[in-house]
């Protein structure tokens, strides 16, 4: 496709989104011959351009979901003629290895949760017993007002209650520590690239430098409870973008319907770090920045 094709890109025209830019629900009626010719010289071309910039499937992994690619307009769509904009998604999952590296977690994991809930228990109850032990010792000293006495004990007490709180939080930490290095990561990979998005956001982020991009935004993946993990997220905003605040920002783009410009583009990336820094290597972002007028 040549580059006078890629900066006429993509109406927001497939058949899951309605119509033209305009929600479902909307009146329906046919579309109109320009918009037939539109989307069959440039659109289609345009969208199967953004697919093939996509990166190819690793090895052990298969594509879980992507945005359909019509090969024409439905018969019926709903709206006026919109601007320019198109929002393409893929997902990749990883099958190989993931069910053996499931299983050796959860052996782990139920070995390390005994341990350490047996470890607790042990402790909890020798504690429980000095507290009860403590609680009759201060009760004695009160009545027998040995102040001294009174307020050793009570210190003390409240040690060990202080130490008995501390038991699950201690114990959990403990578990996770040993179960640490069997957690099941780099197990998918989403990107979704938009053409023409008027805002985009991705909160507790942070900046950082990236070739040719207005804003790139990096938000650190972790541990989501004992055994679940998020994957890392990276925003890349190109063109004619403003600063929001709070990690928002605004797009500019051309309301005119039907208009050629392609003003912002949107790239996000969710996935294990190593594998989002190879995606984006592998990815044909000379093809997609190419469609920015």
């Amino acid at each position: 496709m040549d580059r006078s094709a890629l900066l006429l890109i993509i109406l927001l025209v497939l058949s899951s989104t309605g119509a033209f830019g305009a929600p479902a629900g909307g009146e329906l009626r046919p579309p109109t011959q320009e918009e037939k010719n539109f989307y069959a010289t440039v659109v289609l071309p345009a969208m199967t351009t953004v697919r093939k910039a996509m990166p190819p499937v690793p090895q052990g992994w298969v594509i879980e979901s992507e945005t359909p690619v019509a090969l024409s307009l439905p018969g019926q769509v709903t709206g006026e003629s919109a601007g320019l904009r198109f929002r393409y998604e893929i997902t990749y999952k990883r099958e190989a290895g993931v069910e053996a590296e499931k299983k050796r977690f959860d052996e782990v994991y139920a070995e390390a949760l005994k341990q350490h809930t047996d470890a607790a228990k042990v402790q909890t109850d020798g504690l429980a017993k000095r507290k009860t032990e403590t609680e009759q010792a201060l009760k004695k000293a009160a009545k027998q007002k040995k102040r001294t006495e009174e307020k050793r004990l009570k210190k003390e007490l409240e040690d060990i209650e202080g130490r008995l709180r501390a038991i699950p939080g201690e114990t959990e930490k403990a578990i996770n520590a040993d179960v640490d290095d069997y957690l099941v990561r780099d197990t998918s990979v989403t990107v979704r690239v938009s053409v023409n998005d008027a805002s985009a956001a991705l909160a507790e982020a942070r900046s950082f430098s990236r070739p040719k991009a207005a804003y790139a935004l990096k938000k650190e993946g972790g541990r989501v409870g004992p055994t679940g993990w998020k994957a890392d997220e990276l925003l890349l905003l190109y063109g004619d973008w403003d600063d929001a605040g709070k990690n928002s920002f605004r797009g500019k783009v051309d309301p005119a319907p039907l208009s050629p410009k392609v003003r912002t583009i949107t790239v996000f990336i969710a996935g294990d770090k190593s594998r989002t820094e190879q995606f984006l290597k592998q990815m044909g972002m000379k093809d997609i920045l190419g469609m920015l007028k």
